[in-house]
């Protein structure tokens, strides 16, 4: 269960992922039900997340602008917002907003195409691992001690969180180990391990 929502979270640099984070976690109507008429289908994300793409592309030719300032300015994140909006609203797109009609309800019900193109967008540039677990822990509940990787970033980026209990880590750079583990004895363990060198080429033969 753990997996699969974190699986949601993280979605960092893709649009299609971000659209189904949002409709599922990210708005104050979102919720995971499982009435699968309601949910979006996958070419629904799909479609999404190509209107989203283009709306990016046009709106860095347009303000010459790089991908990396978008995300570091409120100011641009906004503009681009207002830009998804727009698209949403034209004709032609109007089977696929029926798609989210459930979640997306308007002013009156607090949520509007703009919260969601704005929610999709600040997921897109902040959702790494990091800010993934983060917002996981926020709504866990219980006492645990967390070690979370994906295959996205698993070759440099590992996430150690606990909640009402600690956690201990110790890096043997030499031997090169990493032990971590809510006992301190544990974190330990690498003191007694010996490493063999690194494996040549020649050797391996």
């Amino acid at each position: 269960a753990i997996a699969g929502i974190i699986d949601l979270l993280r979605c960092q640099g893709c649009f299609t992922l971000c659209c189904r984070y949002v409709i599922c976690l990210g708005l104050s109507t979102s919720r995971i039900t499982t009435v699968r008429e309601l949910l979006p289908t996958s070419d629904h994300y799909e479609q999404f997340g190509q209107l989203f793409e283009e709306a990016l592309f046009e709106f860095q030719n347009d303000n010459s602008i790089e991908l990396h300032a978008v995300g570091e300015e409120n100011s641009s994140r906004h503009m681009l917002a207002l830009q998804v909006e727009k698209k949403l609203a034209q004709y032609k797109n109007r089977t696929l907003m029926k798609a989210v009609g459930h979640f997306i309800t308007g002013e009156e019900m607090g949520v509007t195409a703009y919260h969601f193109a704005r929610a999709v967008i600040d997921a897109f540039f902040d959702n790494d691992l990091l800010n993934a677990v983060k917002i996981f822990m926020e709504n866990a509940i219980g006492s645990f001690g967390l070690c979370v990787m994906s295959s996205l970033d698993a070759h440099s980026k590992m996430c150690l969180a606990a909640r009402g209990q600690t956690i201990s880590l110790a890096l043997y750079p030499k031997k090169q180990i990493i032990c971590y583990g809510s006992e301190q004895a544990a974190i330990k363990a690498g003191m007694l391990h010996q490493f063999p060198g690194s494996v040549t080429r020649e050797e391996e033969s």
